[in-house]
């Protein structure tokens, strides 16, 4: 079956998508056929990848696809030809179908955000959180673990306890400690990936071990070796393996693997067989029979075969029970989730309980439909939810089950994923689609491609996966790539060099093959006579992938010695680089201005750049170092008052020109500090203010990962016009139009110590810590990573459009002399077995054979900034502009910043020569040294965080705490201040806001701090709403930096408080910021003036409409005009401050009913009097 428009919409179906053939698109078109022949809406249809990535792309090819159906299907619209609409309407409905069709649409694009689509992972999460009581889970629990570090700390316990002589034998201990704590780390991450019990060595295996703890038997040992009338010659080697064997039995150190090597002649086990028959003299045979330590030299040595594997395995199955009881105990104090327990206890909770519906059914009721995308790497525990949410409590499937992936691009093993699951759910689907166009690759790619695997054979080393021959689409036929004209009919070239020729150790290799491709991607760039689309090729349409990020590296210096420019620094730590100590020294300058070492620290940082010469220049002009010191002044006081971007970012766009004169090494430079500046706002948005910001970042620095995570890895510089580097892994889903693979040759297996099986016993995967089938064990996991590696191979070869440049070995030039059938070669050489060992090589379509030479040049790449311009050709017509979806809210939209902010940033200061000049009121000057956002952040949490039944001149401790969690630690340990702030909290407290209200007044039944919104934003115009403001209110509350445009995403916000008086739901602002020293400056003019200068009258209108929409949902009886109240705002520096104004430092205002529906229908994207 292959019409994705023909699969029944009920069942279990698989959909195989081999690389290219439109997977994603093939998604979209069956959501928008779900959307149209049935009557799920987007929160009923469960949609799951593999990365939060992918999962957001998902989501907006998904929006894509329905908006586009919805303009299609508008007045005077018409959908495009081969548009999934199209192919599902047939263009038969009639006009008030269409338009029927066009609404329900229109409402599923607007519920788009509520539909579930993410990863299985969030998915998890979103049970555990919904149904805590179901699952057993905390009640409100927010924290992901990091499970890296929680399996460190458990390891780390678990080693104190083998120091100390606990939890293991004293030869299994020996053993353990011998190899280590990253060896022990390595192995329990790998035996916990699974729930099945590891094959253990036998009992039998382990008790012969116990001979190697008889240190009694040392001394006879080497009295025994020191005997001249028994050996030989008086250097026979016989003498220094007893000698060595007594050494080995004293020794606190482990065994290697390969113990027993050590020993090649006592390990014959025979006095009469060679060599060791040749070390001694012709009557010591019968002497040595009845020598009891030799007996027992032959015995140890016997068992040394095995003895470290099952020391060690035995071991490791003893301290697993321990390390889950250390690791649950834990998670159970943390209250916390790692990524691996989400899916443990959803997969736990969904067992079926007897007599009861369940979770499953639950949970199926509001998801009846599922699509799972890259299914070729979910895991038996993530299929084992799928199967149960959509499987009755009669084990009968239920529901629409569509599972999507590519069995050849299974590559993540290591992860856990393997293609027994995908194999099992492939036998529970009723219906199987295969994808067989090629829509990424040109025609001639295509067919070398389908070649290739056709002359190669198997493959994929496995009976159940063959390549299935594809065909391509005519997407690429209008954009052709041509050498001298001509379209390349062998776009698939195979450099291969002679054997004779070839260097002979594999550093070398590499080497030579690195540079050879950097040669092969200067000559292409320089060639006039290859196009694409008639235009020449540049360095941004290349990507070089590699096994490894060393060879990353590597790659970029011998493009660099070419002057090619590349992008890419494989996995590497932003945190590890030189800008991160720039910015660590920065920090200390600005937190320590009076510190002229921190000062001059900082200057010679690369991020300043200045030599020891430029600094003792500075020190002979003492005024330019005080403007040095002025400017971190200034710096330091805008990171207090507005965060630590606000400082930043203009010193990094001050200092862009000068690393920018460095062409390789500025981007990185600027990419570095940029994606770093966001590390810290991050941080800073958890709390970290000042020196604790600055704590953070060092600690950071401290704890450099081995494998960072994500959000810390290296960023690729802009690449538009770069030649990308990556890993393999790191390429997959990814297209290029040309794709160099120059070391998959080198890409062999490595040593199995823990091999993972499939163990036809229990019928499930297992390690092998050392059983009597270990031997086996271990070939099988050799031949499966193998296998990977290539399914590792197919993912790169299909990430070109146009061409592909492998390079090769003869298989004679391999120096390990493995046998064609040997699961460490490479998988290029066991792919192209069969055609490298054919003379000539054979002739295939599509492919062509091109002879490496030895030694590669240095071509540098050509400027052509002087060659003759290539004539412009009309482009076809770019799609509609549609606007970006985000996250807004009144900062954003107000102030052109971020999306979301905390609570205090959009509370600007007013300098103090911009303050009023009417004499300053005593306690407003006293008040004049506590600004900025950290000191408004702190307010808001006290008044949000407040005991209702006390005072806050009772409650220093909730002060204290929010002074210091915003940064202000040494405002918190002045105890006047901490009185004097209670003081202030209360005045406003008592403080009438509406006539006869107070807030102290209201009971928790009438209050409720803090309150979130989220309205969708389909299609917001800010004209529109600039229309309706001056129809019915007033433009001065806009701000004025509008331009006419539109936005679609999420409006956002947090209301400081709502409260109940007299049937009518208020509005609450708090308002910290420094409009002036006088009296004067709080008064109604001068707080007019204020709300308008940071448009928080547009703030108050919006909450104002959010309350409205909140009331018209909550309240049937809800009238405007009876339950809609005022919006407060309460500037806290003068509220209460004068018995003659009792209104001064607050602003009071109701919105005009036509204006609050006018801007809710604007929001609504809807026309006013349907929106009323």
């Amino acid at each position: 079956m292959s019409a994705w428009h023909t699969i029944e919409l009920h069942g279990r179906s698989l959909i195989e998508a081999s690389a290219g053939t439109g997977k994603t698109w093939t998604i979209s078109a069956l959501y928008l056929r779900l959307l149209l022949q049935t009557d799920y809406r987007p929160q009923q249809i469960l949609v799951a990848t593999f990365s939060e990535a992918a999962a957001d792309e998902l989501r907006e090819r998904i929006r894509s696809v329905i908006e586009d159906a919805v303009e299609q299907l508008r007045p005077g619209g018409r959908p495009s030809p081969g548009s999934a609409l199209l192919t599902l309407l047939g263009g038969d409905e009639s006009a008030a179908a269409t338009e029927y069709t066009r609404l329900r649409l229109q409402l599923a694009a607007q519920e788009l955000d509520l539909a579930p689509i993410g990863t299985l992972h969030s998915l998890c999460k979103r049970i555990l959180s919904e149904h805590a009581l179901d699952t057993g889970s905390p009640i409100n629990w927010t924290q992901l673990l990091d499970e890296r570090a929680l399996h460190e700390d458990v390891c780390l316990d678990l080693w104190r306890g083998l120091i100390h002589g606990q939890l293991c034998q004293p030869l299994q201990r020996r053993q353990l400690i011998a190899d280590g704590l990253r060896r022990l780390q390595q192995a329990l991450r790998l035996l916990t990936q699974l729930d099945s019990e590891p094959m253990i060595p036998s009992d039998d295996k382990l008790a012969e071990c116990q001979i190697l703890s008889e240190t009694r038997w040392a001394q006879p040992l080497r009295q025994l070796a020191d005997i001249d009338g028994v050996f030989a010659r008086p250097n026979s080697a016989i003498r220094g393996e007893l000698r060595d064997l007594a050494d080995l039995l004293q020794s606190d150190d482990g065994l290697p693997k390969n113990a027993a090597s050590g020993f090649p002649n006592l390990s014959t086990g025979r006095l009469d067989a060679e060599p060791l028959s040749k070390q001694l003299r012709a009557n010591a045979q019968s002497l040595l029979q009845r020598d009891p330590a030799f007996q027992f030299a032959l015995r140890a040595v016997a068992v040394l075969q095995h003895a470290a594997l099952s020391l060690r395995g035995s071991a490791l199955a003893t301290l697993l029970p321990h390390y889950r009881q250390r690791r649950a105990a834990a998670l159970q104090r943390s209250e916390g989730f790692t990524y691996q327990l989400l899916i443990d206890r959803v997969q736990q909770a969904l067992r079926p309980s007897a007599g009861e519906a369940g979770l499953a059914d639950t949970l199926y009721q509001r998801w009846p439909v599922a699509m799972v995308d890259e299914f070729q790497d979910t895991d038996a525990k993530q299929y084992a939810i799928l199967d149960r949410l959509y499987r009755n409590e009669t084990g009968q499937s239920r529901g629409t089950l569509i599972m999507i992936g590519d069995p050849k691009q299974a590559i993540y093993g290591f992860r856990g994923g393997d293609l027994l699951t995908y194999y099992a759910a492939a036998d529970s689907a009723q219906q199987q689609l295969s994808l067989t166009v090629n829509h990424r690759a040109s025609a001639a790619y295509v067919t070398a491609l389908n070649s290739l695997y056709q002359a190669a054979g198997d493959g994929f080393a496995m009976s159940a996966l063959r390549y299935q021959p594809v065909s391509a689409s005519p997407r690429r036929a209008d954009r052709p790539y041509e050498q001298h004209g001509s379209p390349l009919l062998s776009p698939l070239k195979l450099h291969v060099l002679d054997a004779d020729k070839m260097p002979n150790t594999l550093a070398e290799r590499n080497a030579w093959a690195l540079a050879s491709a950097a040669e092969q991607i200067a000559t292409l760039l320089n060639d006039p006579a290859q196009t694409v689309a008639g235009k020449p090729l540049h360095a941004g349409q290349f990507a070089v992938l590699l096994p490894t990020n060393e060879q990353v590296a590597a790659m970029r210096e011998h493009l660099r010695r070419r002057g090619v420019p590349c992008a890419g620094a494989g996995r590497s730590d932003v945190f590890a680089t030189a800008w991160a100590e720039a910015i660590q020294l920065l920090l200390w300058a600005w937190l320590h201005p009076g510190d002229g070492g921190a000062l001059r620290a900082s200057l010679m940082s690369p991020l300043f750049g200045l030599q020891f010469a430029d600094l003792l220049a500075l020190e002979q002009q003492p005024d330019a170092l005080a403007q040095h010191a002025e400017q971190f002044a200034a710096q330091a006081r805008s990171w207090q008052r507005n965060g630590v971007l606000s400082a930043l970012i203009p010193l990094i766009e001050q200092q862009a020109a000068r690393l920018l004169d460095q062409p390789e090494r500025g981007e990185r430079a600027l990419t570095d500090l940029r994606h770093l500046g966001e590390l810290l706002a991050e941080a800073e948005s958890e709390g970290r203010h000042g020196e604790a910001l600055w704590r953070w970042l060092s600690d950071q620095r401290d704890a450099l990962d081995e494998e960072p995570g994500e959000e810390r890895q290296l960023r690729v510089e802009s690449d538009r016009q770069r030649v990308k580097l990556m890993t393999l892994h790191a390429s997959k889903g990814l297209e290029f139009d040309f794709v160099i693979l120059p070391l998959l040759f080198s890409q062999t297996g490595r040593a199995v110590d823990l091999p993972r099986v499939f163990d036809q016993g229990s019928a499930e995967l297992r390690i092998d810590l050392g059983s009597d089938h270990y031997t086996r064990s271990c070939a099988e996991a050799a031949a499966e990573n193998q296998r990977e590696r290539l399914r590792v191979l197919y993912v790169a070869l299909t990430r070109a459009v146009y061409r592909c440049d492998l390079w090769l070995l003869e298989p004679t030039q391999d120096q390990s002399k493995r046998s064609p059938g040997d699961p460490q070669r490479a998988a290029v050489d066991r792919l192209l077995e069969p055609l490298l060992s054919q003379k000539p090589w054979p002739t295939l379509s599509g492919i062509e054979w091109c002879p490496a030479s030895p030694t590669p040049g240095m071509t540098g790449l050509l400027d052509r900034s002087e060659a003759t311009p290539i004539e412009a050709r009309p482009r076809e017509p770019l799609p509609t502009p549609r606007a970006l979806r985000r996250q807004v809210s009144f900062s954003s939209l107000a102030h052109a910043g971020p999306g979301e902010t905390r609570r205090a940033e959009d509370e600007p200061e007013l300098d103090d020569a911009a303050a009023g000049e009417a004499e300053p009121n005593a306690t407003l000057l006293s008040w004049a040294s506590l600004r900025g956002s950290q000191f408004g952040n702190a307010l808001h949490g006290m008044l949000e965080n407040r005991r209702l039944d006390q005072a806050f001149s009772q409650q220093a401790e909730l002060i204290c705490d929010q002074l210091r969690a915003f940064g202000l630690a040494h405002v918190a340990q002045t105890p006047q201040w901490v009185e004097r702030i209670g003081q202030r909290l209360d005045r406003i407290l008592n403080t009438p806001i509406r006539p006869g209200l107070c807030l102290l007044d209201l009971d928790a039944g009438q209050q409720q701090p803090e309150l979130d919104f989220r309205l969708t934003l389909s299609r917001l115009s800010l004209g529109r709403l600039r229309e309706v403001c001056e129809r019915y209110g007033d433009t001065r509350m806009l701000p004025l930096h509008w331009r006419d445009e539109q936005l679609r995403g999420l409006l956002v916000g947090k209301i400081d408080l709502v409260f109940l008086h007299e049937d009518a739901l208020h509005v609450l602002d708090y308002k910290s910021n420094f409009l002036g020293l006088s009296l004067r400056d709080y008064a109604a003019p001068a707080l007019q003036r204020a709300m308008d200068h940071s448009a928080y009258r547009f703030q108050a209108l919006l909450y104002s409409v959010a309350v409205h929409r909140y009331l018209r949902q909550r309240r049937p009886d809800y009238e405007p005009q009876r339950h809609l109240g005022e919006a407060c705002y309460l500037f806290l520096r003068a509220v209460g401050l004068s018995p003659a104004d009792p209104e001064l430092g607050l602003w009071r205002h109701r919105f005009d009913q036509r204006l609050i529906d006018a801007v809710d229908a604007v929001l609504a994207d809807q026309d006013e009097a349907d929106a009323a």
